[in-house]
């Protein structure tokens, strides 16, 4: 195949993006990645081209690497990370809404 770059998805630095995904859900792009500081962050889009979000920040203590958005039978979005860690998102998965 020949790739090539379609837009800068992470203009700004947050430190080093690390292993991400990238997913639609509904009409709307996401991509969650970690950073080398250990923190898992968040940008989305209407249109894969962009423009792109700023960053957010999953605020709460986030076990693990490799993030993977899953959705359950009955919805509910959460965020899967190594070791089996799974964490609960909110409906637009830009928050954290309970425990690991």
């Amino acid at each position: 195949m020949n790739w090539e770059p379609i837009c800068r998805a992470l203009p700004d630095y947050e430190g080093s993006a690390m292993a991400p995904d990238l997913l639609k859900y509904k009409d709307k792009y996401y991509i969650y990645y970690p950073t080398t500081d250990g923190e898992i962050f968040v940008i989305t889009a209407d249109n894969i081209r962009g423009p792109w979000s700023k960053p957010v920040k999953l605020e709460m203590d986030i076990k693990g690497i490799d993030p993977g958005h899953i959705v359950g039978e009955e919805g509910h979005r959460y965020l899967f990370t190594s070791d089996g860690y799974v964490t609960p998102l909110s409906g637009d998965g830009l928050r954290v809404t309970g425990k690991v």
